[in-house]
């Protein structure tokens, strides 16, 4: 019992440390805006800060309601220099918080299936690392918040099927709703794998007592539906126009050798951006552990890519980090089917990717004219990371059965080759670290980054006036720190002050505008307004959250 309890608590030590380490690790070295289709999904701000009287989007309030109230809390601190800092951190944290209510899910759902504890946290510590994980903490998309749930829809699910106790499906109504109003590829996902719950359990389901909690749902559905049109303008199974393409062709148009073309030569020597768009399994393979399309870790506006060793390989093996992606993508999926096929109790939750794989799949045959052949940006692993996560769960739990000591040196191996695909070791250190002290100024964990990892800075975590006045050109692009010289050069001045009671004023030194700041002036925002309340969306989740703990708890 006693080496039992220290191995649960070295385990979640490992855990722990794991979690802040990867946190840090992305909010230092990525900027989430560079992330995909940030530029169409920042429409929100502009709504709930009441610039604009509609979104002009289609997706779920609720998600970039959370971030927005992150962003508003921080207000104080945004300055032209710092504003997509500021947002980028908004973003990294409400996400992370998310990440964190999903991994809880995932434990009971785990602890449910008799997995022990100690195995649980190596593989969550492990999870940290992962490109598809890191990727959706990155990106200000919904995907994270239907990861937040779906653990504990399942979990719900599996005590119904266990005990046919109908408050369990009372339970998921509200968490339920959030996740079918949240974004139209994860309704259509999530549909298709209740489907295949419900095929193979029917006996269960087909019960009167389904009709109730079922007559509410869509009752309660439609609420919070109509919410999200008014504020929206569009139904969310409308695409708005600012995302979409041109149409395609008819020549042009998706031919049904993409669902089984493999480019085998290509995989190896040329596994890059565009080059694999008339293949399906290629297009998985290489973004699933990798960046095949450059949006995270191969993005060169990101500290993940500036200044990394590029090892050399040999033959028709050139691009290392690359084809050891494409080892582990192939290693993992292999695993899933060899599992999936010995452990039916486990079938659904290994096959998960599956579902979103198909439902695109559908959708670009079903909507031809608007799939660009050339690019295929669809099937961003990013789409389907939340569904990732769980199979990715399931399946080194089912690795890590040795002792101890086997299963954590087994999770730093693939930590390492995370770390390793995220564009770690660096060339050169100083320039990273001059970066970083400048970096860690602007992020809420300024001051235990300091203590912990030894960053050094000239900087005063908590001089918040000095922040607003600071004119380092590092915090308007990375790239600076190999680039930067007299013409790149920029400065925010004239920069507009703003006091109660008091005339603004335009300062043109950071002397000066320390004088005034230090006089009660600060900088506006466009984030300082009220920010505008979807009423229903934040009810909903209060009772998503509440229904969690019911969920949660023993019989």
């Amino acid at each position: 019992m006693i080496k039992k309890n220290k191995n649960l608590f070295a385990t979640g030590i490992f855990f722990i440390s794991s979690s802040y380490l990867s946190f840090t690790m992305m909010n230092l070295f990525y900027l989430s805006i560079e992330a995909p289709d940030f530029i169409f999904y920042r429409d929100y701000f502009d709504y709930f800060f009441g610039n604009t009287d509609t979104t002009g989007r289609e997706n779920g309030l609720l998600y970039f309601y959370l971030v927005s109230v992150v962003v508003s809390a921080q207000e104080y601190l945004i300055t032209p220099l710092t504003e997509n800092h500021i947002i980028s951190n908004s973003i990294q944290i409400i996400n992370f918080l998310l990440y964190s209510i999903g991994l809880l899910g995932l434990f009971k759902l785990a602890v449910f299936k008799k997995y022990s504890r100690e195995n649980i946290f190596i593989v969550f510590a492990t999870l940290n690392f992962l490109p598809f994980t890191i990727n959706m903490i990155v990106t200000m998309k919904p995907e994270v918040i239907a990861f937040s749930i779906l653990p504990w829809c399942f979990l719900s699910i599996e005590k119904y099927i266990e005990t046919n106790n109908i408050k369990y499906l009372y339970f998921i109504i509200f968490p339920n709703i959030i996740l079918i109003t949240t974004k139209a590829t994860i309704i259509a996902s999530v549909v298709l794998i209740y489907l295949f719950i419900f095929y193979r359990n029917y006996q269960i389901f087909l019960n009167f007592n389904v009709v109730k909690p079922s007559i509410l749902f869509l009752f309660l559905t439609a609420l919070i539906l109509n919410e999200n049109y008014l504020a929206n303008g569009y139904f969310i199974l409308d695409h708005s126009p600012g995302g979409g393409g041109a149409t395609i062709p008819l020549e042009n148009r998706v031919k049904l050798n993409f669902l089984y073309n493999i480019n085998f030569i290509d995989l190896i020597q040329k596994p890059y951006r565009h080059n694999h768009a008339n293949s399906l399994v290629g297009l998985i393979l290489l973004d699933t552990f990798g960046d095949y399309f450059q949006w995270y870790a191969n993005n060169s506006r990101t500290l993940f890519y500036i200044d990394r060793v590029n090892h050399t390989g040999f033959w028709y093996f050139v691009n290392v980090r690359e084809v050891l992606a494409l080892m582990l993508s192939l290693v993992f999926y292999l695993y899933v089917f060899f599992t999936a096929s010995r452990k039916r109790e486990l079938k659904i939750y290994l096959l998960l990717p599956l579902a979103s794989i198909f439902i695109f799949c559908l959708s670009v045959f079903i909507r031809a004219e608007y799939f660009d052949t050339s690019r295929a940006e669809l099937f961003k692993t990013h789409y389907y990371s939340y569904l990732l996560i769980i199979s990715f769960t399931f399946v080194l739990l089912n690795v890590v059965k040795d002792e101890v000591l086997k299963k954590v040196v087994l999770s730093c191996v693939i930590i390492f080759i995370s770390l390793y695909l995220h564009g770690f070791p660096k060339k050169n250190f100083d320039d990273i670290q001059t970066y970083l002290g400048v970096k860690n100024s602007v992020s809420q964990l300024c001051e235990l980054n300091t203590n912990l990892l030894r960053i050094k800075t000239d900087l005063n975590c908590q001089d918040f006036s000095r922040n607003i006045c600071m004119e380092n050109i590092f915090l308007s692009d990375v790239r600076y720190i190999k680039t930067l010289n007299d013409e790149t050069a920029q400065s925010i001045y004239p920069l507009n002050l703003l006091a109660e009671s008091k005339a603004p004023v335009s300062v043109s030194s950071s002397s000066e505008c320390e004088k005034f700041i230090n006089d009660g002036y600060g900088y506006e925002s466009k984030y300082s307004t009220n920010i505008k309340t979807p009423l229903l969306n934040v009810i909903y989740y209060v009772f998503a959250l509440a229904s969690f703990f019911y969920i949660s708890k023993k019989e």
